[in-house]
């Protein structure tokens, strides 16, 4: 509860008592007629709308428009802008422009200012009025309305008027389609709101085809509240600056970047991502040495290939496959040349007149020349190859857990395949298996499903089953109902027929586990030219049920009733950006309640990081302390990724996260990795949207301090103890064919390695994941004492600084 809640309460209880002991007496001759409540002051937040605009063929341009709250409470606007709410200087900014055809790109901009770019493009470039003047100045650019809108003028002269390039202002086309934009923002309370508007119109009247190719809701999706140029805000007001001609210079810091908005969109967002065989050359595009976009990548599985995720929300949405052109598609399509024909099948192409000849839409018959734009963006398609699939709509529900008797639990699923009943047993799925993991007060702690047998006897806290797909699936049996079938909970060996050992639950008894489950399909694709790609097709999230929001089931072992694991996020929630998130084997691993299941406290990245006996810089027997892949540790060190540091914190700048990501230690000389090494993979992207806003990413009240029963985090610091001369191989232990060797964090590990164990608190561990600045260490430092974090002083439930009050969505 905040305190702002508290101090209501208080100030309730307290006119309570007032009333009470003030009851006693006459009541008194009756009062005067009431005058009605006053008009209720405004408060916080800034909401603009514009309501109608002129552009006459002589005479300036005018936009009537509303200033609201966040409340739809009516702001004194003019009062408000002179006493510097709307900035310092001029306040709220207004910009212009026309298209040639209706609900075509808005091509020309009324006003432009001089502004050398590249030869290739034009020399002058959209601007904004007014100018830099007075509040006072800027006032009497106003009129209050009787409705209470107020109306701009645009200005006609000095200073209001900026120094515009020569034939500048153009004067309006009466018959085009016009469209106005307003930035603005407010201060209030020391909070900046900022806000945009747009209105489309044509002078001389008539019905307005409107520009939506893409709407605003769609950019935020990711972007929360997409903001551009300090308070730039709205898809509309965008259009009317980033007009096509202007093109910036090349330069040692900087690429040839229009910007004519479909194209400046689509070379921000495309990035490392392939698209055509002929982009051989690594992609480019800086507009200065701090802005560089060249390695923009969408929240993976997503693509920029994946048209629908942008072009959502408007009349003209479809325009990414109805209306091809050169500007659009060229723009992520960087090896093609349309002026010569380099790159592109139809050859030269000199207009878009043609574009759509070829590149029909969709596969509806009859078909183009190319494949149908539908097919090429989308998952069905995969462009190295030229492969096309047909996909698989996979769906595999729990929908039951029985571990009543510890050593032979079953679990019963119902598959769907396309919609339909699957029989997995008559045809087997590639892989199905099923995850075991407790105990859920936290995955990793005492009573799980798997005894600690190294020497630190570490807790894994899960245990896979065998693999149910191909062979494995005669383990199955079918209940009768239609795509439904029971699993046992056992391992499943190489032989075939696999032999199946009982997983023994034992050491769980009497605690909760969860069951989770991951299975994909195998296609392979069809192509001009054989072998063709393969791709699996994951199932889906699991579907919440009456227990389990998350779709992952919950049991007692040995009976009784379960108790779920904490409901901090789920898959909804990481798929607002990335479509449909999975990982490792046909990415089948989904829900972040699933991936807590092995990303749990007490899993240190020991497998997947080098594996040498000796340190190559010191020759000194190799060590290391691998990172945490605890999920919460993880996921927010991914996502903070490359966020610059406030001015005068430290570390500047902050340390790329890493990952350990291969189990295959042979040497390549290919790439020039040494036996035993694991490059790390960099996490240095730049999160899209607001890092404070943590109900982005978490359920409401699912991100306040950890609960009492989180556990420690857990970090193994390992050196290798093996005789180098006791093989031929430079990692510590054995090596295999395929290049896997022996995970340090288990009782085999023992024999080649020497083991430290150490634990941060979960206060560090969950809070300094995102706070991991040398000042907010040495906080987290001061405030823990042998071991046990104070952090609940200040930032538990209720407290002046609790996480839930504090970490709110920017404005």
């Amino acid at each position: 509860m905040s305190r702002s809640i508290l101090r209501k309460g208080a100030a309730l209880i307290f006119a309570g008592a007032i009333a009470l002991t003030g009851c006693k007496g006459d009541r008194g001759p009756a009062g005067p007629p009431g005058q009605g409540a006053a008009a209720a002051p405004p408060g916080a937040g800034l909401q603009v709308g514009i309501v109608s605009a002129t552009a006459p063929a002589a005479g300036p341009a005018t936009v009537t428009f509303t200033v609201k709250d966040a409340a739809g409470t009516p702001v004194d606007f003019l009062a408000e802008l002179v006493a510097g709410n709307f900035g310092a200087t001029r306040g709220p900014r207004f910009s212009i422009a026309q298209a040639s055809a209706a609900g075509g790109t808005y091509d020309q901009a009324l006003y432009e200012t001089d502004s050398a770019g590249d030869p290739s493009g034009k020399q002058t470039r959209p601007t904004q009025v007014p100018a830099s003047i007075s509040l006072t100045d800027a006032a009497a650019l106003y009129t209050k309305n009787a409705d209470g809108s107020y109306t701009f003028t645009f200005p006609t002269a000095a200073p209001a008027l900026p120094t515009l390039a020569s034939g500048f202002p153009i004067a309006p086309v009466q018959s085009a389609q016009t469209l106005v934009g307003l930035q603005a923002a407010r201060t209030f309370e020391g909070i900046q709101y900022p806000a945009g508007a747009s209105f489309e119109f044509i002078p001389a009247g008539g019905t307005v085809t409107s520009r939506q190719v893409v709407s605003d809701a769609a950019c935020n999706n990711c972007h929360r509240h997409l903001t551009a140029h300090g308070t730039r805000r709205t898809v509309g007001l965008c259009l009317t600056c980033h007009t096509p001609g202007w093109v910036l210079k090349p330069s040692a810091n900087t690429t040839a970047n229009a910007i004519d908005f479909r194209v400046l969109v689509h070379q921000i967002h495309r990035g490392q991502q392939p698209t055509d065989v002929q982009n051989a050359k690594p992609y480019v595009y800086k507009w200065s040495a701090t802005n560089d976009f060249s390695t923009v990548a969408f929240a993976p599985p997503n693509t920029v290939r994946n048209c629908v995720f942008c072009h959502q929300g408007g009349a003209q949405s479809d325009n990414w496959k109805t209306k091809p052109g050169r500007a659009a598609c060229g723009s992520c399509h960087y090896a093609v040349d349309f002026a010569t024909g380099a790159g592109h099948a139809g050859g030269l192409a000199a207009t878009d007149d043609t574009c759509a000849s070829c590149h029909h839409p969709d596969d509806t018959p009859p078909l183009g020349a190319a494949p149908s734009i539908t097919k090429v963006h989308s998952f069905l398609y995969d462009a190295l190859t030229n492969t096309s699939f047909t996909g698989a709509d996979l769906g595999v529900t729990i929908d039951a857990v029985d571990v009543t008797n510890p050593a032979a639990g079953t679990v019963k699923f119902t598959v769907t395949l396309n919609g339909a009943p699957a029989d997995i047993k008559a045809t087997p799925l590639a892989n199905l298996r099923f995850t075991i993991a407790g105990p859920t007060t936290d995955y990793g702690g005492p009573k799980g499903p798997v005894a600690g047998t190294d020497v630190l006897k570490h807790a894994f806290g899960y245990i896979q089953t065998g693999n149910f797909g191909g062979a494995g699936a005669a383990a199955l049996t079918a209940t009768g109902t239609p795509g439904q079938f029971t699993a046992p909970l056992v391992t499943l060996s190489s032989a075939t027929p696999p032999v199946a050992t009982p997983i023994d639950l034992t050491p769980a008894n009497g605690q909760t586990v969860g069951v989770g489950v991951e299975a994909y399909v195998l296609e392979t694709g069809t192509c001009p030219t054989p072998p063709c790609a393969q791709r699996e097709w994951a199932q889906r999230p699991l579907p919440p049920t009456a227990t389990s929001p998350t779709g992952v089931i919950y049991a007692r072992v040995g009976g009784g009733t379960a108790t779920p694991r904490r409901l901090i996020t789920d898959a909804a929630k990481c798929n607002v950006c990335h479509e449909d998130l999975g990982f490792h084997g046909g990415e089948a691993r989904k829900g972040p309640d699933y991936c807590a299941m092995c990303h749990n406290s007490q899993n240190v990245n020991d497998e997947r990081t080098s594996q040498f006996e000796v340190d190559p810089a010191t020759g000194q027997p190799f060590t290391k302390t691998p990172g945490t892949v605890q999920l919460s540790v993880m996921i927010h060190k991914i996502h903070k990724g490359s966020e610059i540091v406030p001015q005068g914190s430290l570390p500047s700048p902050r340390p790329t996260f890493t990952l350990g990501a291969t189990r295959d230690f042979r040497a390549d000389p290919a790439t020039g990795r040494a036996e035993g090494e694991a490059p790390p993979v960099e996490f240095s992207h730049a999160f899209p949207g607001d890092l404070e806003n943590c109900q982005t990413c978490h359920l409401p009240g699912g991100y306040g301090l950890p609960e009492a029963t989180v556990l420690p985090t857990r970090f193994v610091t390992f050196t290798c103890k093996e005789d180098p001369s006791a093989d031929a191989n430079a990692v510590c232990g054995t090596l295999s064919a395929t290049g896997g060797v022996v995970a340090p964090d288990t009782a085999a590990g023992d024999a080649y390695w020497n083991k430290t164990e150490t634990f941060v608190g979960s206060g560090r561990a969950h809070c300094g994941s995102c706070h991991d600045g040398i000042a907010a260490d040495a906080h987290i430092s001061l405030n823990t004492i042998n071991g046990v974090e104070s952090c609940d002083v200040c930032h538990g439930d209720g407290r002046f600084m609790d996480p839930i009050e504090i970490h709110q969505p920017r404005p």
